[in-house]
């Protein structure tokens, strides 16, 4: 898999629901309102992780109450967070967005004193260009990311670029497209950069400006690649958009994962990159709802039935409809969770429980692993299980491995206990899904929007003890 960089913005959104955009001199009450993690950059990372690409984010936000809020939900998503700089007695950037009934929007942004990490941090971090295969950078202010943008493909870095609107031109923007073997950029962006032509014909001019790859997304319509050969579409699906912010991001974040981890080609590519981007827009927040590759492909497949999506359906689509939530040990349905008092014998050792014999696979060391399985308590297994500075912390493959992982923990603990299988069965087809907001990679995130891995893969289980 390759790991990718993206370098670029983190913010708050404001959501406010409203009936219109309102006039001069004319007042609204809003029906609703939200405070959501988003931002370009963060956007654009929150999915390419969450499809399962090894992605960071080199970004900069405050240490106010905004800057904490983006910074718990990264760390929630279990996402690298080291190169997100936090800045003393500077404030957020937070966008407040005004969404309609149509799910278009207006919206108004309250930069910070950096939108971008600043030129002396982006500085700092140039030695890390060298973990990653690839640099993503969002290119709203060219002149921000363009030494970065070069240190890597003098490193022989891959280079891709998202101009969104390009709402600096393109004198301010050529250096930058030069650079880049991907060139993204939004309707308005191609209209921005070459207001007298075509969107066909701005991608040609691009395309001889320097990128291998010229990608204009057109939202509702769809999608358009250039490749110097030929022009590639997409239209769009038909959904009901809720909220069509983030939808972009989300969009370039699935090509860039089909493109760079799936080896896709060109029609199927802008199709994925497409599902992506209508997914995203049926949600509040660019990240409201977390992409994978199972939502992805039925999503695609109940579009060409020519089907409406209703995505709350998506996670139930072969069970019984019934929903079964469990998180706490000594909840109802305790008993799935992994911190429950069933012992499991794995590699040949007798593990306290799941959660402790999961978190030693962390590590490499047999003698760290032997300090977790001794752990007092789950709580402490997971405070040594996480600790990156241990010296055998297993970073580089882990991301790859912990859903096997948990596959065999949970796998061992259902089949040993013959209780817990019978209980296992019992449930049938019912959705099983860990209720939390803590978690939005094992968990559901409390409101439908997270992986919850911990419960499908209890469901994998089901399946294979029957």
């Amino acid at each position: 898999m390759k790991k990718l960089l993206v370098i670029g913005d983190t913010d708050i959104d404001i959501f406010l629901t409203i009936p219109k955009i309102p006039t001069w001199d004319e007042g609204i009450l809003a029906t609703g309102s939200a405070f959501l993690p988003g931002g370009k950059g963060a956007n654009t990372a929150v999915q390419l992780f969450s499809l399962g690409s090894p992605a960071s984010l080199l970004s900069c936000i405050g240490d106010d109450s905004f800057g904490k809020k983006s910074l718990e939900w990264i760390q929630k998503l279990h996402m690298d967070n080291r190169y997100i700089c936090v800045e003393p007695g500077v404030p957020t950037t937070f966008c407040v967005m005004l969404l309609d009934p149509s799910g278009e929007k207006a919206l108004i942004v309250a930069p910070s004193i950096h939108i971008y990490p600043p030129l002396e941090v982006i500085d700092t971090y140039k030695g890390v260009l060298s973990e990653f295969d690839h640099v993503h950078v969002i290119g709203l202010q060219p002149h921000e990311v363009l030494s970065i943008a070069m240190q890597a493909k003098g490193r022989g870095l891959q280079l891709s670029v998202d101009l969104d609107s390009a709402s600096q031109g393109l004198e301010a923007s050529r250096a930058l497209i030069g650079a880049s073997d991907i060139l993204f950029m939004n309707r308005q962006g191609a209209y921005n950069l070459f207001p007298d032509k075509s969107i066909r014909e701005s991608l040609v001019d691009l395309y001889a400006m320097g990128p291998s790859q010229v990608v204009c997304t057109l939202g509702a319509e769809g999608i358009i690649l250039y490749n110097g050969t030929v022009f590639v579409e997409s239209p769009g699906f038909h959904i009901h958009p809720i909220d069509t912010t983030g939808s972009g991001d989300a969009c370039i974040a699935a090509y860039l994962h089909g493109w760079l981890n799936e080896g896709m080609e060109d029609e199927r590519l802008l199709a994925y990159a497409n599902a992506a981007g209508a997914l995203v827009a049926m949600y509040k927040g660019g990240q409201g709802i977390l992409l994978d590759n199972q939502v992805m492909e039925q999503f695609i497949q109940a579009q060409h039935k020519d089907t409406i999506m209703d995505t709350a359906n998506i996670y139930f689509e072969g069970t019984s409809g019934q929903k079964i939530n469990f998180y706490e040990p000594y909840d109802a349905y305790g008993y799935f969770c992994n911190l429950s008092d069933h012992p499991i014998v794995f590699d040949g050792l007798t593990w306290p429980s799941v959660e402790h014999c999961y978190q030693a696979q962390k590590h490499a060391d047999l003698a760290y692993r032997e300090r977790i399985r001794h752990a007092a308590t789950c709580r402490e297994a997971i405070a040594l299980g996480r600790n990156e500075a241990s010296g055998s912390y297993r970073k580089d493959e882990w991301m790859d491995i912990r859903l096997d992982v948990m596959r065999q923990v949970v796998l061992a603990k259902f089949s040993q206990h013959i209780d817990l299988k019978e209980k296992l069965l019992a449930t049938g087809d019912a959705y099983l899904s860990e209720h939390t907001d803590n978690d939005f990679f094992w968990g559901d995130g409390l409101n439908g929007t997270g992986k919850n891995w911990l419960g499908r893969i209890i469901m994998e289980v089901r399946e294979q003890l029957r």
